[in-house]
């Protein structure tokens, strides 16, 4: 009894009126109607058996036919975005469970509310039963009496068991003042189906094609005499098909190469980012090379961080239909995800830039800058890249590169080949050139001609 007088007092304190309605005086179209206008029947009992592709007796309200036995057609899912519906869904609606009186009036009522709302739907053209699903409905008495669930729109239910309180009521001793009031106890269902549409089945096999298999003439061997009747034939309509296959190609044609625009676009745009970013952050790094070493490691982590991810840069297009027109109208060509990896531009320039950070700085001998220049066996090697301290970097032919400008300190050499790559480092205190060669193993260059 306690326990009850307080539940009523805390409705009291908190109390919100029962039903709001528009000023003006129009009441707001309830669910029901607004899911109707959208071309919605709500299921009755928001009954969770509803199937896109499942076919369904009129007069008993239960399927006859699974989507699996009869379309095999595997229905598109995706939010659902209808602003009237969407709104309608989230004001929800109030179900009656019969008159309370606490000393005055009083109501018991269910509201529910629906949020997250997706749909699940079967395209008009997909809808092609196969001949084992005809046959088996045509024993049916009534066709008209059959349909064809082609939508189905789901939401999670957010349901709460209220009570309203007329005002003036007496409850547990207290005395309600002013207008109706409310208390109420949350509750949720989960996802619910809340509507559905339909085809009739007449009407779906007026435009369905025939299955593949009628293409089989009707041969049947009766007797010795070797009858036969070919009338079935007659039937085949080639042309259309023949008609809708070229239609059904020119979809997927047009299809890809909407998804390849779609990628170059998304792949251009991705490397603009990291172009962008590039040219920001260079001239600030080669101002970091002639740093001392210990100084260099925050320019060294901003390259490491822009070639790792310059590296894989990624583009993907989600799967889908790209809706597409032909001679035979509007028709969705399906496609699977895709994803591809790339590297910006720029990755060697930066590489090569994060080499020469990473050459230990030693000080510069006093005797000036000279030529430096470096070669190894062609027959062996293609490409030479050579990065020194004082001097710079040059790339080019393993016949030989030359550095015009080159000063004492480390050198680093590598060499490219059909063996792969192979480095060297060397510290040069005078000009000449400099042989490399992997005879003994690891790539070595000796001053062959100071």
């Amino acid at each position: 009894m306690q326990r009850t007088r307080w539940m009523v007092v805390a409705a009291m304190c908190g109390s919100v009126p029962v039903e709001a309605q528009p000023k003006g005086g129009t009441p707001m179209p309830s669910l029901e109607e607004t899911l109707t206008a959208a071309g919605w029947t709500m299921t009755p009992e928001r009954s969770s058996t509803y199937s896109a592709g499942d076919v369904y007796s009129r007069a008993s309200n239960s399927p006859v036919m699974f989507n699996a036995d009869c379309f095999a057609v595997e229905p598109r899912e995706g939010l659902y975005t209808s602003l009237e519906v969407v709104q309608a869904m989230k004001a929800g609606a109030r179900v009656p469970l019969g008159i309370a009186r606490v000393r005055a009036g009083g109501m018991e009522y269910k509201q529910r509310r629906f949020a997250e709302p997706f749909v699940s739907e079967i395209a008009s053209l997909q809808l092609n039963p196969s001949q084992s699903c005809r046959d088996a409905l045509a024993r049916f008495d009534d066709p008209a009496d059959l349909f064809v669930i082609t939508s189905v729109l789901s939401a999670e239910v957010k349901e709460q068991l209220c009570r309203s309180i007329e005002g003036g009521a007496r409850v547990a001793g207290f005395k309600v003042g002013g207008e109706m009031q409310q208390e109420c106890a949350q509750e949720s269902e989960g996802h619910v189906v809340v509507a559905y549409k339909t085809r009739s089945w007449p009407d779906v096999l007026q435009h369905a094609p025939l299955p593949v298999h009628e293409l089989a003439a009707g041969i049947a061997v009766r007797t010795a005499t070797a009858a036969a009747d070919f009338q079935e034939t007659s039937k085949l309509d080639i042309d259309e098909k023949l008609r809708l296959q070229q239609c059904k190609n020119h979809a997927q044609l047009e299809g890809e190469r909407t998804r390849l625009a779609k990628l170059e676009g998304a792949k251009s745009e991705a490397q603009r980012k990291a172009s962008m970013a590039w040219e920001a952050l260079r001239p600030k790094i080669e101002q970091c090379v002639g740093l001392a070493t210990d100084l260099k490691g925050e320019c060294i982590r901003a390259v490491e961080s822009w070639v790792a991810q310059a590296s894989v840069l990624q583009v993907a297009l989600e799967q889908g239909e790209e809706l597409v027109e032909t001679e035979c109208g509007p028709l969705a060509a399906a496609f699977e995800h895709v994803q591809e990896t790339f590297e910006a531009s720029e990755l060697v320039e930066a590489e090569d830039l994060l080499r020469r950070l990473r050459i230990e700085s030693t000080p510069v001998g006093q005797t000036g800058l000279f030529r430096l220049s470096v070669s190894a066996p062609p027959m062996v090697f293609d490409t030479l890249h050579v990065l020194c301290q004082v001097g710079g970097f040059v790339k080019g032919s393993a016949e030989g590169v030359t550095l015009s400008q080159a000063g004492e300190g480390p050198c680093r050499v590598d060499a490219f080949g059909g063996t792969g790559q192979q480095s060297a480092t060397l510290v040069v205190s005078q000009g000449g050139h400099y042989r490399c060669s992997n005879e003994d193993g690891p790539l070595t260059c000796t001053l062959t001609e100071p």
